[in-house]
């Protein structure tokens, strides 16, 4: 991996992380260690290097979060022209939230709601992300961190009943500690296949207990109508729309 000649390229965009630890110190590996290798060989070959990370409250303190925190010091440390991207809850067709819970409210009569639903977010559009990503290649954007949310706030409950509608499907809500769920992860093997399957986990579990609202949002330096909660949605559950 490390034999990779970054002269040949004007940048280098590291995308790589992990949502899950199964074993060992692969969060700390994958978020710290090789964003920071990753970052002082950019800065020697004279190469853009923009780093994917993800933004989380501050007093979060899972080891995905330690460790993508940890990963952003390290990159800024060794190689200040670097960018640092931090969007928050990203959305997407095939992403872990919206796939995880559409299939959770196609199958199941009753959807789960992690710590209750009344977590705060702003999420951002991977489409807007990848926008942003190319603006700021194209610009030579300025090394630093930058924080990238989408323009609404809005709470995990409403974002469910949100995704339900674009789906056209009615589900009952079942409030659940968080606590609960973490046991469902001792107990997984036994739950149906799309259940085992999903992409939630213990870490991000955690994370759903805190309001995740950045004091500021960089997006809109480089993409100045970040995409609209429903037009998004309706976008990426277009397969649901009715027809008459």
């Amino acid at each position: 991996m490390f034999d990779f000649d970054f002269k040949k390229y004007d940048c280098v965009i590291n995308l790589i992380g992990i949502a899950e630890q199964k074993s060992g110190n692969i969060y700390n590996y994958i978020h710290s260690d090789f964003p920071s290798k990753l970052s002082s060989m950019a800065k020697k070959a004279g190469t853009k290097l923009i780093h994917i990370s993800a933004f989380a409250p501050f007093k979060s303190k899972n080891k995905y979060v330690v460790t993508k925190r940890t990963g952003e010091k390290y990159v800024l440390e060794n190689n200040p022209d670097a960018v640092v991207l931090k969007p928050c809850l990203m959305l997407g067709a095939g992403g872990a939230f919206i796939s995880d819970f559409e299939k959770m409210i196609k199958y199941l009569p009753i959807v789960p709601l992690i710590g209750f639903g009344g977590a705060k977010m702003k999420p951002v559009f991977a489409s807007d992300v990848a926008k942003f990503i190319v603006e700021a290649v194209k610009q030579n954007l300025k090394g630093g961190s930058y924080t990238l949310s989408g323009s609404e706030v809005i709470s995990s409950k409403n974002l469910i009943l949100k995704i339900m509608g674009f789906m056209n499907i009615k589900r009952s809500l079942l409030p659940i500690p968080p606590f609960v769920f973490k046991v469902l992860f001792f107990i997984k093997g036994f739950l149906p296949q799309f259940v085992f399957r999903t992409k939630v986990t213990s870490d991000i579990i955690n994370m759903a207990t805190f309001d995740v609202i950045p004091e500021k949002n960089d997006l809109t330096l480089l993409v100045p109508h970040p995409t609209k909660l429903d037009k998004g949605l309706s976008s990426i559950l277009s397969k649901y729309k009715l027809y008459d």
